[in-house]
């Protein structure tokens, strides 16, 4: 090739080259798509007053903050749940439970196990535990039974990753932490012998379950490494309930109110425990909630967290005030709504745990 012609050719790739380069620059950068809409995550809440019309359950919009009725042809107060798709309600009552299309409102299965004392789903949605005189967990594909066992449980939830479920049950001994694999559905037990009035209500565990948050009369923290109760803050009536946010920061709990049993006045408010520290954060006070047209003291009982971590919506003990609900927005550690319904005993709101 002649040095001309080489010459020649290294000058067209160069321009070529150029134009390239100029033709990128001169494209538009891809901008990023807008974040999505916060999804208006519903929270499904039983009314034992049924407002002067028989029980009714309703429907709370977390991020509209609007209010429906549900009609799911049922009467009584039952333990509610929902699917981590969101798609069914699990309505749970003594002696059955009956399962809800949340679109259609139409009963789809009757579940014939009794149940007076939980209701859970498993993150993976595989799996229903009923707890109540006998512990049954169920397939949710078919409602087959995969376990049972005839011992007295409450309080229970799953891990995280759905492989294990955690309970707690009482005796003679003190209280116990029921575990059952869901792989080899084999049990183990750990017992606190300890056993303050009521014994252990409830058991949640962080994502990896090294803590165990157990309502004993308030809130305590087991490390399981160090086989070791690392915090403990007992409460006046220690009837209510405990949490933990979806991101594992903060653990949430109520006192409740002990109509027997009960010393002193129960907290008007709820606690927020910082996990990483050890420690209480802040002590969210409900003296004085309103509306606008009126003030109550609620005391906060039982209470769900929504998928996402942005709200927690508590129901008011029922025999104490009014029985109406709060929103606490958790983003900004602030009470951001109060409900109330005329004749309605707001109960046990459940969310959905997956989003």
């Amino acid at each position: 090739m002649s040095r001309s012609l080489r010459a020649l050719l290294v000058v067209s790739l160069a321009l070529t080259a150029t134009w390239i380069i100029i033709s990128a620059c001169d494209d538009k950068p891809t901008e990023p798509p807008p974040p999505p809409e916060p999804k208006d995550y519903p929270v499904f809440i039983s009314d034992g007053g049924g407002s002067g019309a028989g029980y009714l359950y309703y429907t709370y919009y977390s991020r509209t903050g609007e209010l429906d009725t549900l009609s799911i042809g049922s009467t009584g107060i039952g333990y509610l749940a929902v699917s981590t798709d969101g798609r069914r309600l699990y309505v749970a009552y003594a002696s059955l439970t009956i399962v809800v299309d949340i679109e259609t409102q139409d009963t789809i299965a009757t579940l014939p196990y009794p149940n007076s004392r939980g209701i859970a789903v498993s993150p993976d949605n595989r799996y229903v535990a009923l707890q109540g005189n006998v512990l049954t967990i169920l397939d949710v594909d078919d409602y087959s039974v995969l376990f049972q066992d005839a011992t007295k449980m409450r309080g229970g939830s799953f891990s995280s990753d759905g492989s294990t479920f955690y309970a707690a049950r009482n005796g003679a001994a003190g209280s116990y932490v029921y575990r059952l694999s869901l792989d080899s559905l084999s049990v183990t037990e750990k017992l606190f012998p300890y056993w303050q009035s009521r014994g252990i209500r409830q058991v949640r565990t962080s994502a990896d379950e090294s803590l165990w948050f157990l309502y004993q009369y308030g809130l305590e923290v087991y490390d399981v490494e160090q086989d070791s109760i690392i915090f403990a803050d007992h409460l006046n009536h220690g009837t209510g309930s405990v949490e933990v946010t979806p991101n594992g920061r903060y653990v949430l709990y109520t006192d409740g109110y002990a109509e027997l049993g009960g010393v002193g006045t129960p907290l008007l408010g709820f606690k927020v425990y910082n996990v990483e520290r050890n420690e209480i954060d802040m002590v969210v006070s409900t003296v004085g909630v309103a509306d606008g047209e009126r003030t109550t003291n609620m005391v906060p009982d039982d209470f769900f967290i929504t998928p996402d971590g942005r709200y927690a919506v508590f129901d008011n003990a029922i025999s104490v005030g009014w029985r109406d609900f709060i929103v606490f927005d958790i983003s900004q550690m602030q009470i951001s709504k109060y409900v109330n319904v005329p004749g309605a005993y707001f109960r046990n709101p459940a969310c959905q745990n997956g989003l």
